[in-house]
Protein backbone atom coordinates (compact mmCIF):
# COMPACT_ATOMS: atom_id res chain seq x y z
CA UNK A 1 0.00 0.00 0.00
CA UNK A 2 1.24 3.49 -0.95
CA UNK A 3 1.19 6.08 2.18
CA UNK A 4 -1.23 8.66 0.58
CA UNK A 5 -1.47 11.08 3.62
CA UNK A 6 -0.91 14.51 3.14
CA UNK A 7 1.04 16.53 5.18
CA UNK A 8 -0.25 18.83 7.59
CA UNK A 9 0.46 21.88 9.33
CA UNK A 10 0.58 22.14 13.05
CA UNK A 11 -2.64 23.80 13.17
CA UNK A 12 -4.19 20.94 11.11
CA UNK A 13 -2.74 18.92 13.80
CA UNK A 14 -4.09 20.18 16.48
CA UNK A 15 -7.41 20.26 14.79
CA UNK A 16 -7.15 16.26 14.13
CA UNK A 17 -6.53 15.38 17.91
CA UNK A 18 -9.26 17.28 18.34
CA UNK A 19 -11.56 15.88 16.26
CA UNK A 20 -10.35 12.70 17.67
CA UNK A 21 -11.30 13.69 20.71
CA UNK A 22 -8.05 14.46 22.70
CA UNK A 23 -8.03 17.89 24.79
CA UNK A 24 -5.83 20.51 24.23
CA UNK A 25 -6.13 22.62 27.02
CA UNK A 26 -3.57 25.14 25.99
CA UNK A 27 -3.51 25.89 22.26
CA UNK A 28 0.00 27.67 21.84
CA UNK A 29 1.25 25.13 24.23
CA UNK A 30 0.05 22.46 21.97
CA UNK A 31 1.40 24.04 18.64
CA UNK A 32 4.91 24.81 20.49
CA UNK A 33 5.03 20.97 21.34
CA UNK A 34 3.95 19.43 18.34
CA UNK A 35 6.47 22.06 16.79
CA UNK A 36 9.59 20.65 18.87
CA UNK A 37 8.62 17.28 19.39
CA UNK A 38 6.83 16.20 16.38
CA UNK A 39 3.29 14.85 16.03
CA UNK A 40 4.41 11.00 15.06
CA UNK A 41 7.00 10.83 18.03
CA UNK A 42 3.96 11.78 20.29
CA UNK A 43 1.76 9.30 18.62
CA UNK A 44 3.83 6.53 19.92
CA UNK A 45 2.28 7.85 23.68
CA UNK A 46 -0.65 8.77 22.83
CA UNK A 47 -1.49 5.18 21.38
CA UNK A 48 -2.55 4.05 24.70
CA UNK A 49 -5.08 6.38 25.32
CA UNK A 50 -6.98 5.56 21.63
CA UNK A 51 -10.29 3.49 22.10
CA UNK A 52 -10.05 2.54 18.20
CA UNK A 53 -6.78 2.28 16.64
CA UNK A 54 -8.97 2.49 13.22
CA UNK A 55 -10.59 5.89 13.75
CA UNK A 56 -7.70 6.62 15.95
CA UNK A 57 -10.67 8.12 18.46
CA UNK A 58 -9.37 8.84 22.20
CA UNK A 59 -10.72 7.68 25.56
CA UNK A 60 -12.98 10.29 27.18
CA UNK A 61 -11.26 12.53 28.65
CA UNK A 62 -8.02 12.47 27.36
CA UNK A 63 -5.49 15.59 27.20
CA UNK A 64 -2.70 16.07 25.55
CA UNK A 65 -1.20 17.85 28.64
CA UNK A 66 -0.92 14.45 30.12
CA UNK A 67 0.82 13.03 26.86
CA UNK A 68 3.45 15.26 27.48
CA UNK A 69 3.66 13.99 30.90
CA UNK A 70 4.24 10.57 29.72
CA UNK A 71 6.48 11.74 27.18
CA UNK A 72 8.92 14.04 30.06
CA UNK A 73 8.66 10.96 32.39
CA UNK A 74 10.02 8.54 29.48
CA UNK A 75 12.33 10.80 28.60
CA UNK A 76 13.65 11.78 32.18
CA UNK A 77 13.56 7.97 32.38
CA UNK A 78 15.53 7.17 29.47
CA UNK A 79 18.57 9.88 30.70
CA UNK A 80 18.84 8.26 34.20
CA UNK A 81 18.94 4.66 32.72
CA UNK A 82 21.58 6.04 30.13
CA UNK A 83 23.61 7.89 32.83
CA UNK A 84 23.49 4.86 34.71
CA UNK A 85 24.52 2.51 31.62
CA UNK A 86 27.21 5.06 30.67
CA UNK A 87 28.46 4.78 33.84
CA UNK A 88 29.32 1.02 34.46
CA UNK A 89 30.69 0.72 30.23
CA UNK A 90 33.11 3.43 31.29
CA UNK A 91 34.29 1.23 34.20
CA UNK A 92 33.88 -2.01 32.63
CA UNK A 93 36.18 -0.88 29.32
CA UNK A 94 38.47 1.13 31.86
CA UNK A 95 38.82 -2.36 33.94
CA UNK A 96 39.03 -4.31 30.37
CA UNK A 97 42.07 -1.72 29.29
CA UNK A 98 44.04 -1.42 32.04
CA UNK A 99 43.95 -5.19 32.57
CA UNK A 100 44.82 -5.65 28.81
CA UNK A 101 47.56 -3.01 28.69
CA UNK A 102 49.25 -4.41 32.18
CA UNK A 103 49.20 -8.22 30.89
CA UNK A 104 49.83 -8.07 27.32
CA UNK A 105 51.02 -3.88 26.09
CA UNK A 106 49.79 -1.01 25.69
CA UNK A 107 49.23 -1.67 22.25
CA UNK A 108 47.43 -5.21 23.01
CA UNK A 109 44.50 -5.11 20.54
CA UNK A 110 46.99 -5.30 17.95
CA UNK A 111 48.69 -8.77 19.31
CA UNK A 112 47.34 -11.44 16.49
CA UNK A 113 48.76 -13.50 18.84
CA UNK A 114 45.83 -12.81 20.89
CA UNK A 115 43.03 -13.73 18.29
CA UNK A 116 42.20 -17.39 17.28
CA UNK A 117 40.27 -15.69 14.43
CA UNK A 118 42.63 -13.28 11.96
CA UNK A 119 40.14 -12.04 9.69
CA UNK A 120 38.05 -10.60 12.43
CA UNK A 121 40.66 -8.90 13.98
CA UNK A 122 41.85 -7.75 10.46
CA UNK A 123 38.25 -6.76 9.77
CA UNK A 124 38.09 -5.04 13.39
CA UNK A 125 41.58 -3.37 12.54
CA UNK A 126 40.40 -1.68 9.65
CA UNK A 127 36.33 -0.50 11.21
CA UNK A 128 38.71 1.19 13.92
CA UNK A 129 41.14 3.11 11.54
CA UNK A 130 38.12 4.35 9.83
CA UNK A 131 36.75 5.47 13.29
CA UNK A 132 40.09 7.11 14.57
CA UNK A 133 40.34 8.87 10.92
CA UNK A 134 36.94 10.37 11.57
CA UNK A 135 37.18 11.10 15.36
CA UNK A 136 37.80 14.64 16.49
CA UNK A 137 38.76 13.53 20.05
CA UNK A 138 41.94 15.51 21.35
CA UNK A 139 43.66 12.14 22.80
CA UNK A 140 43.43 11.05 18.82
CA UNK A 141 44.85 14.06 17.65
CA UNK A 142 47.78 14.15 20.41
CA UNK A 143 48.19 10.82 19.71
CA UNK A 144 48.67 11.47 15.60
CA UNK A 145 50.43 14.55 16.18
CA UNK A 146 53.19 12.79 18.69
CA UNK A 147 53.94 9.33 17.23
CA UNK A 148 53.53 7.52 13.81
CA UNK A 149 53.83 3.99 14.44
CA UNK A 150 51.49 2.01 15.48
CA UNK A 151 49.32 4.03 13.62
CA UNK A 152 46.47 3.14 16.33
CA UNK A 153 46.76 4.49 19.76
CA UNK A 154 47.17 2.95 22.69
CA UNK A 155 44.16 0.87 24.85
Amino acid sequence: MQFTKPPKTFEEQIALLRSRGMIIDNYDHGYHSLAHLNYYRLAGYWLPFQKDRVTHEFNPGIHFEEILNVYMFDKKLRLLLLNAIERVEVSIRTQWAYHLAIKYGSHAYLNEELFSRKEILNKDKEALLGEIDRSDEVFISHYHDTYDDPKLPPI
